[in-house]
């Protein structure tokens, strides 16, 4: 009988699955990284090829890309573009590889990997309540207050959590920011997060319908556009209340739609970065005819965003926000 080879199984180390970490909710992600998802077929995310214009010259047309939601894996069938999750990153965000790396990593990549690791080894799991499918009042009331301490490390009031629905899971240690329908108030999911993880609670909830802290500003004729729900709590800490988040620096149609109906005056405070600066310039040369828009003032800052200023700095920089006539990018 001929002699059969067999193939040896490639053993992979941790150290080798944390250099290629999948984020905690690829999804959810794959929003914030500015990906349009036109469709789900089971675990696949389908839309059109973002690296299709630099490869062919021609824009995909049709939705040729696919990423896997359980692995993180894309490819494209047309021109050849594939790779894991850290590398679609690194294209989208303009990033090196290590900074692609740590930005999945904090979008709970490294815990994806134990929860991955613990199928075939005990004592690694880390317990995630599965929420998906029990997404009600009574369940986002489990969780509790944000405590003393907790608040504090962000400067934030727990006063200005309570006002914003923001809770504390003290099992994983988390904050649970609730994500409502805009004027209903009807709770459609929440997010996780810590230093770790980043999760939506369902997973495909669709948080760009709405905005963060919305109901509480929306009667306000001058609002402020930032990216983290957390630094909503952080602006109100300070004495402001017409702050809202976009859940990311990707800003939705319908988002500004909501802020247009309901404003006199738009501020764009996305994060003084460089992912913030382009979404910037595209809110800019999008929406600046329909509604007065102004950029917040980073020049007295060194923080990126509105959760790392001061009470000083915040005022200074609001107050003193750009017309979008102005603004250069």
């Amino acid at each position: 009988m001929p002699t059969v080879k067999r193939r040896k199984r490639k053993v992979v180390s941790w150290d080798d699955i944390a250099a290629n970490p999948v984020p905690g909710d690829v999804l959810a992600c794959l929003d914030e990284i500015g990906l349009e998802v036109i469709r789900i077929k089971g675990e696949e995310a389908e839309a059109k090829c973002p690296a299709h214009l630099k490869r062919t010259g021609k824009e995909d047309r049709h939705p040729s890309f696919s990423v896997n939601l359980d692995e993180g894996v894309f490819g494209c069938f047309s021109c050849g573009f594939k790779g894991r999750f850290v590398h679609l990153v690194a294209e989208m965000l303009d990033l090196p590889e290590d900074d692609a790396v740590a930005w999945v990593r904090e979008r709970g990549g490294i815990e994806r990997v134990r929860r991955v690791l613990a199928k075939h080894e005990s004592g690694l799991l880390i317990d995630v309540k599965d929420t998906t499918n029990n997404v009600n009042e009574a369940s986002l009331a489990l969780y509790t207050d944000v405590p003393q301490e907790e608040a504090a490390k962000r400067n934030i009031s727990v006063e200005a959590c309570n006002e914003l629905g923001i809770r504390w899971d003290p099992e994983t240690e988390r904050w649970i920011t609730p994500i409502r329908e805009p004027y209903t108030n009807r709770l459609m999911g929440w997010q996780e997060k810590n230093k770790r993880v980043f999760l939506n609670q369902p997973y495909d909830v669709r948080k760009g319908d709405t905005l963060f802290g919305f109901n509480e500003a929306k009667d306000e004729p001058v609002k402020v556009l930032i990216e983290s729900p957390l630094d909503v709590a952080r602006a109100r800490t300070a004495g402001y209340d017409n702050h809202v988040s976009s859940y990311g620096a990707m800003v939705t149609e319908a988002q500004m739609n909501l802020l247009i109906e309901t404003s006199e005056v738009v501020i764009i405070g996305l994060d003084n970065d460089r992912e913030g600066r382009r979404q910037g310039k595209v809110l800019k040369q999008m929406y600046s005819k329909r509604v007065i828009m102004r950029f917040l003032d980073y020049t007295q800052t060194d923080a990126k965003d509105e959760g790392d200023m001061t009470d000083a700095e915040i005022h200074y920089a609001v107050g003193n926000a750009v017309s979008s006539l102005l603004v250069k990018f």
